[in-house]
């Protein structure tokens, strides 16, 4: 049966590789080392290893190894010309040996016990050529190892390249994308904050009345869910453009002497007043003190406070603590609610998460204020981190500078 059209290809593109890698060996051979060349001057040179020989007998001399001059000549030839020239410098010597200096006849190998002698002249040869030829066969495999090792070289810059241009081409469209959001954002803020202004004033009207007809009722009914939701897109619009500026590097800290006790008393307070939950503060008895944006400081609080009260269960107390250890100012932010699992817990500070339970429960949100929290805290200097596990709850840790000397070098040194 003939073969396939593919095992034809196959065949044929393996005959062209392995022409190609003879070719390739040849040109990379210099034109001194090519075989034909051997061939050529392997005469002459097993002729010269003879006149060495024959000058020792022309003197009366029987030195005990007249076939040395030989052996080093195949071994030579061998080195340079590769195994076939060297097999032809062993078949030359072994006859010329024979003829000149193991009979007294010109006739070659007269019988198996003139021969002997012969024995280990040739082996002798046979396993410097054998030699010689995985030495070769070494060397050979060393070139093609730089060769390919140059082609990997050359292809890892080309990656390289690729890559960084491909690094460029993202830094564009993260830099195009930081102003969009903050363009976006600035234009949209306009037509919110008219269309939420409009909507309490007609609340306001409504509400001056004694009675409302149906009518109004409704409409009342229709100004509120529109106040509700141009609130919360007022909101995702200014958690829009906090994300952009910080990511962007151009927010500038308005470092003050913060009292972190006097913040966490603020956003408690104003928390409880909106969700009616019961939370607990632990305060050391002196003040503490860091060098700090109050204002961005009680933004990343009352978010991790927001979000403890809106994913606990209704009756439990949630718990707000700051301390000082081992050199830093810690404020800790603890809830029983369901806990996070280890694997999902590395995903909260980025933009746009929220867990799964997060996302199937009723609970709105856009997955923006703990991405905004870590950026605030980085810029301080400081870091977050979240522990979450069955039995024990959900704990949020700020960790900042806790000196003012300190806190300002590392305030200056996040700038």
């Amino acid at each position: 049966m003939g073969l396939q059209p593919q095992g034809r290809s196959t065949v044929l593109a393996r005959s062209k590789q392995k022409v190609r890698r003879g070719t390739d060996k040849y040109m990379r051979t210099p034109w001194w080392r090519l075989p034909p060349l051997g061939y050529i001057l392997t005469f002459p040179l097993v002729g010269l290893a003879l006149l060495i020989p024959f000058g020792f007998r022309h003197l009366g001399i029987y030195p005990a190894f007249l076939d040395t001059p030989l052996v080093l000549v195949t071994l030579i030839i061998a080195l340079i010309w590769g195994t076939e020239p060297a097999v032809l410098s062993i078949l030359l010597g072994t006859m010329a040996f024979d003829i000149y200096f193991l009979s007294d006849k010109s006739q070659l190998l007269q019988g198996w016990n003139q021969s002997i002698p012969l024995v280990p002249f040739v082996l002798a040869q046979i396993i410097m050529v054998v030699l010689a030829a995985q030495r070769e066969r070494g060397r050979r495999s060393i070139e093609v190892a730089q060769e390919e090792l140059k082609s990997y070289a050359g292809q890892l810059e080309w990656v390289n390249q690729e890559l960084e241009q491909a690094n460029d081409q993202l830094e564009d469209a993260n830099r195009l994308k930081d102003q969009f959001l903050s363009m976006a954002s600035h234009e949209l803020k306009t037509p919110i904050t008219t269309i939420r202004g409009q909507a309490q004033l007609g609340m306001l009207r409504l509400k001056k009345q004694t009675e409302l007809s149906p009518e109004l009722e409704s409409a009342r009914a229709a100004l509120e869910r529109i106040e509700q939701h141009t609130y919360r897109l007022n909101s995702l619009v200014d958690d829009l453009l906090d994300l952009s500026i910080l990511s962007s590097g151009k927010i500038k800290l308005r470092a003050t002497r913060c009292d972190l006790g006097e913040v966490c008393r603020e956003v408690i307070g104003e928390q409880q007043s909106l969700s009616g939950r019961t939370i607990e503060l632990e305060l050391p008895p002196s003040p503490v003190l860091v060098l700090a944006d109050c204002e961005r400081i009680g933004q990343v609080i009352t978010n991790l406070v927001s979000n403890a009260i809106k994913y606990s269960t209704e009756n439990s107390t949630i718990r707000v603590g700051v301390s000082q250890s081992q050199g830093k100012v810690i404020v800790q932010v603890h809830n029983e609610g369901t806990p996070i699992p280890k694997e999902l817990q590395a995903n909260l500070f980025e933009p746009f998460y929220r867990t799964p339970a997060a996302q199937s429960s009723s609970k709105k949100g856009w997955g923006l204020g703990l991405a905004i929290s870590k950026q605030i805290v980085e810029r301080h200097g400081g870091r977050i981190r979240v522990e979450s596990s069955q039995g024990k709850g959900t704990t949020f840790s700020i960790e900042l500078p806790p000196q003012v000397d300190e806190a300002a070098e590392a305030v200056e040194v996040a700038h």
